[in-house]
């Protein structure tokens, strides 16, 4: 259903599986709905099949009209909608079949191989942590995560320098929030070697491990983008204390972060957390 949903976002209308061609699904006779003494009242129809050069396929319509696969392409080279990837499955499945009856003799079958090789080592090092980090950025347009963990190290080295700015008997009544989930998970990893306290966050599912405690009314040290009115309306007297920067001049989610020191929450931590949950 995913896939029919996608390819119908592409403009592909409809398109053939071999996939329940034999049984039940493509030859109908499936129970829809039953008469009260358990007799089948509605079974489902028999669906189109056509045969492909000896292939038989089960016809499923998706819904759409136009037939136009060119605009899933699209969609995944501008990087609009990640979750479009189910129709790549049914185009790399669709041209499967001709791939293989194309690739007969030792010379097309060297130069399958040839490809897939290729394939794989540009697919390795787009999507795995293989090239140095100053080079990075020639691929975070194809790949971003490939440059979001640059700069969590000496991100997690500046923010526990702040923390230890907080007097050391206060700190038992700090909190350390994060506005991005990605370094609440670096200072979560790094963070215990550098004396730091476990880390909160209210973006996305973080948000769900919960709030700090209520007794928790110390001081606040935040890290967050440069650029936030997060900040103001929930903390009270925030100074920004250091920045951050990943050090490769690429536009990661540490881009721009700013660390700032506030002298506590404006309300108790159970009543301002839905207002600190964002996505």
């Amino acid at each position: 259903m995913r896939a029919e949903v996608a390819s119908s976002g592409a403009g592909i209308p409809a398109f053939f599986t071999a996939t329940g061609v034999g049984t039940q699904v493509a030859d109908g006779g499936l129970p829809w709905r039953y008469h009260s003494d358990g007799s089948v009242a509605k079974a489902s129809p028999a669906k189109q099949t056509q045969v492909f050069q000896t292939h038989s396929g089960e016809q499923e319509f998706v819904l759409a009209s136009r037939a136009v696969g060119v605009k899933g392409l699209w969609i995944v080279l501008r990087h609009i909608l990640p979750n479009v990837l189910p129709v790549l499955m049914v185009v790399m499945a669709a041209g499967a079949v001709p791939v293989a009856r194309w690739a007969q003799g030792p010379r097309r079958t060297a130069v399958l191989a040839a490809g897939l090789v290729l394939a794989a080592a540009s697919s390795a090092v787009i999507t795995l942590p293989l090239l140095p980090a100053s080079s990075t950025r020639h691929i975070a347009g194809l790949n971003a995560q490939q440059g979001e963990q640059l700069g969590w190290p000496d991100m997690v080295e500046t923010v526990a320098g702040v923390w230890q700015q907080i007097p050391a008997q206060q700190r038992d009544r700090s909190v350390l929030l994060v506005f991005n989930y990605g370094e609440t998970g670096a200072i979560a990893r790094y963070g215990p070697e550098h004396g730091l306290p476990a880390p909160y966050s209210g973006h996305m599912s973080f948000a769900d491990w919960g709030p700090p405690p209520d007794s928790a009314d110390g001081p606040v040290l935040l890290v967050v983008p440069a650029p936030n009115r997060w900040v103001t309306p929930n903390f009270k007297d925030c100074r920004t204390v250091a920045s951050i920067d990943n050090g490769y001049g690429l536009d990661n989610e540490l881009w721009e972060h700013v660390v700032k020191l506030c002298s506590g929450p404006v309300r108790p931590w159970s009543q301002l957390w839905p207002s600190l949950r964002h996505y």
